[in-house]
């Protein structure tokens, strides 16, 4: 029963809000010619936000936003601002209502959002005004204090308002506040209302609220006369009471100072001819003064727009800085790890220090306290040897006297004993402090492996931090050598870029294409340059085999002709001479002086060829090269 009431209590709770906060911010941005009449849906875009904040602070956002958003990013930012906007310069907590809940309020509900407006509400239309700045406390609190004071200035009984969860279930009190706001008028039959059941006075309170006070029916009267109603419905119903009463008195103040005003006009009354120049002079004030306001509200949009101007181009620098400081972080990112890993390394190697050195003392100690057990060791043999030497004496003064004293056996007796239990004492002592010695030399042996083992591992760190530190440099000169030969590569690219087309009378040096093109790579990240130049690169060496192949046939084919035409000339002139000395006879030896030359000539075109090759080779390898 009592779970089913407060289901009841906090469902009651969510309406009551839903129909007080909807109307508070209609009527708030109304002003603007803006409506709010449903909190799921009109808040979405973050501009009715943005104006209620802005008109319950008294001044703007400050930051750019969109006013026409179309997309939902468009209107989280929207939404965002507004809520930053709440918490940094109005000064109030945000309860957990977050953008997304704003703009999904038609799936997650609308209870974050009254919570949040309920902070508001409770900010700026909850605060009560008792005329005495040392009365201060919570909303609710001093909400209470000014019913009191009200019913207690009309004669009737302050004691029965204590609290919003027992005094308000009769409706008495929100009876005696309608009939006090009726005043005279008598429009509340107050003496009768009064003796009905709590329904029906709370009804009839209600009902003169809603009709002459401006107060919206928000609560249910059956509701709030079992006690279902939940106490904070019951204190924004009774701001709203709170509300109305303080209009009526600026409304009342206002009559009374127009009426004042109206005598004092009368009384100052000199005639006709007087008012008209009065009036003449109050057009041309009027009109002057609409001229230097229209002047001023020109000046002002004006420096508005400068304004926004001026800090689309500062969000554009600082973008364009963005992006340039990216790269400049990315670089220092890499060398902060670096530092961070040598500073780590030197961590570890004082904390190796400090553990050797303490180790090193103990060992010190040890050896310290090894001889303090020698020397005692060296001086209990000293006293037992001397004991023994006693006792021997003892012994043979004894065995003396035994002979000529009988009557003395028994004194000699107990001294034998006593000197006997003496040296038994004294041997245990000795047999201790050896193994003690023995123990403290197994705890100095167990030191020194420890500490060689420590010293080794501090080697090895120290020499594995000097091979990062000598990468570290290899990697940073690596980077400024690579940066050379990319900006030579950049130069070589260009400049035999028309020699690749087969303009070769175009070549030049294009110091200006150059320059542009550094330009537009120094936009790029280090690894998009590199990826670049790469495929130029690639494609590069592909036009150049290919121009040498085909440069290679032109000459292969230009020389064959003329080779074949050489030789046939050479060989009928060698016949023609052979058949003049030897008709009818020729020797092998003729035979191979007579091939000699064309085997020569034959060796001689592969040889032309390879020079050709190489001399067409020459232009293009030369920007491969430099890359």
């Amino acid at each position: 029963m009592a779970s089913a009431a407060k289901k009841s209590g906090e469902s009651s709770w969510v309406r009551v809000q839903e129909k007080a906060f909807t109307a508070w911010m209609n009527e708030t941005v109304q002003k603007r010619n803006m409506q709010v009449s449903d909190l799921r849906t009109d808040l979405e875009s973050g501009l009715t936000l943005i104006n209620f904040f802005e008109i319950l602070c008294g001044h703007p956002l400050g930051e750019k936003f969109e006013k026409k958003p179309s997309q939902r990013i468009q209107k989280i930012n929207n939404i965002h601002l507004a809520l930053r906007f709440l918490e940094r310069d109005m000064g109030v907590r945000n309860p957990g209502c977050s953008a997304e809940d704003i703009i999904d309020a038609e799936t997650k509900g609308i209870k974050l959002i009254l919570g949040l407006l309920w902070t508001l509400f409770r900010k700026y239309r909850m605060k009560v005004d008792l005329g005495d700045d040392k009365k201060k406390g919570r909303e609710e609190d001093m909400l209470l204090e000014w019913v009191r004071s009200v019913i207690a200035a009309h004669g009737m009984d302050p004691s029965q308002v204590q609290s919003f969860r027992t005094s308000f279930n009769d409706g008495q009190v929100f009876l005696a506040l309608a009939k006090i706001y009726d005043g005279e008028a008598g429009q509340i039959p107050y003496e009768e209302a009064k003796k009905g059941t709590a329904t029906e006075v709370l009804n009839a309170a209600f009902e003169y609220a809603e009709r002459s006070m401006g107060v919206n029916k928000l609560l249910d009267a059956s509701e709030v006369a079992d006690g279902s109603m939940d106490e904070r419905a019951l204190a924004l119903y009774t701001s709203l009471f709170y509300h109305a009463f303080k209009t009526k008195e600026e409304l009342a103040r206002m009559q009374q100072s127009l009426g004042q005003s109206a005598f004092q006009l009368e009384l100052e009354h000199k005639g006709k001819d007087e008012l008209i120049r009065m009036n003449y002079d109050l057009n041309e004030t009027i009109a002057k003064t609409k001229a230097e306001l229209a002047q001023v509200q020109e000046t002002s949009e004006s420096t508005h727009r400068e304004l926004v101007e001026a800090r689309e181009r500062i969000e554009e620098l600082e973008q364009q800085l963005a992006t340039r400081d990216a790269e400049i972080t990315a670089l220092k990112q890499q060398l902060s790890d670096v530092e961070a890993a040598r500073n780590a390394e030197m961590v570890k190697r004082q904390a190796s220090e400090e553990a050797v050195k303490g180790l090193t003392a103990q060992l010190e100690a040890s050896h310290v306290l090894c001889e303090e057990e020698k020397e005692k060791r060296i001086k209990a043999e000293a006293q037992i040897a001397q004991l023994r030497n006693e006792l021997d004496a003892l012994t043979e003064r004894l065995r003396i006297e035994t002979a000529a004293k009988e009557g003395g056996v028994r004194d000699l007796t107990d001294k034998l004993s006593t000197e006997t239990q003496r040296v038994k004492e004294l041997t245990e002592q000795q047999a201790a402090q050896v193994q003690q010695t023995e123990q403290l030399s197994s705890e100095v042996a167990e030191l020194r492996t420890r500490l060689k083992r420590e010293q080794k591992t501090t080697s090895t760190k120290e020499r594995q931090l000097t091979e990062s530190r000598d990468q570290s440099r290899l990697n940073v000169s690596g980077l400024a050598v690579l940066r050379t030969n990319l900006d030579a590569h950049i130069s070589d690219l260009h400049r035999w870029q028309k020699f690749l087309e087969g303009r070769v009378a175009d070549v030049q040096d294009p110091v200006e294409e150059v320059e542009r093109v550094r330009e537009e790579l120094e936009k790029l990240s280090f690894q998009e340059q590199l990826n670049l130049l790469s495929t130029h690169l690639q494609e590069e060496n592909v036009a150049m085999t290919r121009i040498l192949k085909e440069r290679a046939k032109e000459k292969a084919a230009a020389e064959k002709p003329a080779t074949a035409s050489a030789a046939g000339d050479e060989k009928k002139k060698k016949e023609k001479d052979k058949g003049a000395r030897k008709p009818h006879h020729t020797s092998k030896k003729d035979k191979a002086e007579g091939s000699a030359p064309a085997a020569a000539d034959t060796a001689a075109t592969p040889a032309a060829a390879t020079a050709t090759t190489s001399s067409a080779e020459t232009p293009a390898e030369q920007p491969q090269q430099s890359s």
